[in-house]
């Protein structure tokens, strides 16, 4: 928004963005990274815009580090509490599944115990593979980082 604006600016006051030499339009953490000719030609453009520039980028930093602090913390959260409610779940199959076969509904409390009992181990092994495949993922990428910007 921010460079539209200044483009806006440029044109109403006769000059074309690309007359500030070398410059493109920077977000992130390419603001920060910013020669200090740019930044300086920013500020010659409109006073105050290297500023601005550096400003957003410091708040966008912040705002990410706390959506990554606030999943990272769900996340915990989640795998803390999963376990407690699978067993509770499980065991109230399992424990349905007992009262069913004592009351001579044998097939009925089988199927029960042995449908939570899988339920549970296919939710596990699906994760240890989900698991498995993300950090081969990792790996792979550690080994051969992508290229972020073309050159």
């Amino acid at each position: 928004m921010l460079f539209f604006l200044l483009g806006v600016w440029l044109a109403r006051n006769g000059a074309k963005a690309s007359e500030i030499k070398g410059t493109k339009p920077v977000s992130g953490m390419l603001a920060r990274r910013a020669p200090p000719e740019v930044l300086e030609k920013y500020n010659q453009a409109l006073p105050g815009l290297a500023e601005r520039i550096i400003t957003m980028a410091e708040k966008q930093a912040t705002h990410r580090q706390q959506i990554e602090k606030t999943v990272i913390e769900s996340n915990a959260f989640t795998q803390k509490v999963a376990p407690f409610l699978g067993f509770i779940i499980t065991m109230t199959a399992v424990g349905g599944g007992t009262e069913l076969i004592l009351k001579g509904k044998d097939v009925y409390g089988l199927a029960a115990i042995v449908t939570a009992l899988a339920s549970l181990a296919g939710v596990f092994i699906y994760g240890k593979k989900k698991q498995r495949k993300e950090l081969d993922e990792k790996a792979n990428d550690f080994a051969q980082p992508k290229q972020l910007v073309k050159t």
